[in-house]
């Protein structure tokens, strides 16, 4: 089966069209997640991408193929529906598909892909309004010449696919179209494909960060030496001090998303107690928001509830103390 590696979903509008057509189409393939790392260089990516970017798909006889357009075309050979039967309706969905992966600076430099976010842009410049513009009349030429629902008529295509992120930053940053072109952002983002992406976007705290999780099991009463934090560990702590500082920058604090004490908070509550106990150490604003989580007093009640429980699992009490590291402080003795 084929390897798909991509990067975060709330972010890498490249990662999400061949993984929507993929999906779309009911291509079988495994999927392997890298979070970006605070860094422009993604060096972890090196290991599986030639290019070293993402998305890049690997298959069981050793084929890599990088890059978004070349694993549709890749993908199509096998799998002719990822291009529209009729052979005018392919030529524009080729035409529109390729202006979609290089074009379109304005919209990519100024409105990057954010799922979990919805942003007041204010007023497009100049610059934006030409590339808003030009998303409006391809799609229009499309869903009039070929009938909609889709850019190329009936069926779902990779066409479709290569706009969707587009769809996804229209719908973050509040961007309006005329009313056809709005109506298709709408369908492209209901269609199950994108709706899935979106989604696991939304669940990446839920469910990411395997390094920390591994490595630094929960234990609200010791405090641990766990020594210099490994490759992994770091890009974890990395990626959550970038998503911190983004929404306490973006949104003013003192909480993540703005004034108020919301869901995003309690799920990092975890993470700000692994920090106390394991000792480590994000950027200066992002170690402030641990406290304050630390602090808060829904928080500092499980805390103290929790010290205050006298029954142990030696499972999770032995895991602490793996690979030889010393407890410095119990704080129920």
């Amino acid at each position: 089966m084929a390897t798909l590696y991509i990067g975060n979903k709330r972010y890498s509008s490249w990662s999400m069209r061949p993984w929507v057509l993929m999906k779309a189409l009911n291509i079988p393939f495994d999927e392997k997640i890298f979070f970006f790392a605070p860094t422009i260089r993604q060096l972890a990516f090196d290991a599986f991408s030639p290019s070293g970017k993402v998305p890049t798909l690997a298959l069981a006889d050793g084929t890599v193929v990088h890059d978004s357009l070349a694993i549709v075309e890749y993908l199509a050979e096998d799998h002719p529906a990822a291009w529209p039967r009729d052979r005018a309706a392919r030529a524009y969905a080729r035409c529109a598909a390729a202006e979609m992966h290089a074009g379109f600076p304005a919209l990519r430099s100024q409105c990057g892909m954010n799922v979990g976010l919805r942003v007041d842009v204010g007023v497009p410049d100049d610059a934006l309004r030409r590339d808003l513009d030009r998303i409006d009349a391809l799609w229009t030429e499309g869903l009039t010449r070929f009938g909609g629902p889709w850019l190329a008529g009936a069926d779902f295509t990779a066409v479709d696919a290569f706009f969707a992120p587009v769809a996804s930053r229209l719908q973050t940053y509040g961007l309006v179209l005329s009313a056809d072109a709005d109506a298709y952002a709408r369908r492209l983002l209901a269609h199950p494909a994108v709706a899935q992406w979106v989604r696991c976007a939304a669940a990446e705290m839920h469910s990411g960060f395997p390094a920390l999780r591994s490595q630094c099991g929960m234990n609200v009463g010791l405090r641990v030496d766990v020594g210099v934090p490994d490759d992994a560990l770091r890009r974890d702590l990395d990626r959550i001090d970038a998503l911190w500082t983004e929404g306490l920058t973006r949104f003013a604090g003192p909480w993540l998303a703005g004034a108020d004490f919301t869901a995003v908070d309690a799920f990092f509550a975890p993470v700000a107690s692994r920090l106390q106990t394991y000792g480590l150490a994000l950027s200066a604003d992002a170690d402030a928001y641990a406290r304050r989580l630390l602090a808060h007093p829904a928080v500092a009640q499980w805390v103290a509830e929790g010290l205050e429980e006298t029954a142990r699992c030696e499972m999770h009490e032995a895991d602490v103390v793996r690979d030889g590291r010393k407890i410095v402080e119990d704080l129920c003795k």
